[in-house]
């Protein structure tokens, strides 16, 4: 496998690590676990927009890039929210986008493996 390959993976790898810890924070149910994962966002957002992936998975990364941005919006939006409808909206967010990241990151790991 190509080093620059290998590099992604690995960038990859960290950006699913941290998208998991923002599902379990939204999971707990609980104001708090919405507020932590929003303030997590900022960091993988700029992760994913900052990462130059090799071309074959231009289009999939510009595709992450999206996907990971409306998950992003629609989080603020629950945030922005009252207290006691925070973690509905949030969990509302998380079915609507969680599926299609999870697609995109499949199909680039499909990639790698061939």
């Amino acid at each position: 496998m190509k080093k620059e390959y290998m590099m992604y993976a690995m960038t990859l790898g960290l950006i699913g690590d941290a998208i998991n810890e923002m599902i379990d924070a939204v999971e707990e149910d609980s104001p708090e676990g919405v507020k932590r994962a929003a303030k997590r966002f900022t960091t993988v957002t700029t992760t994913i927009k900052e990462e130059t992936p090799p071309n074959i998975f231009a289009i999939e990364h510009q595709e992450l890039v999206e996907a990971f941005t409306l998950w992003n919006v629609a989080n603020k939006q629950a945030t922005a929210m009252r207290s006691e409808n925070i973690v509905e909206a949030a969990s509302a967010a998380l079915d609507k986008h969680e599926g299609f990241l999870v697609s995109i990151m499949d199909r680039i790991y499909d990639t790698l493996r061939n």
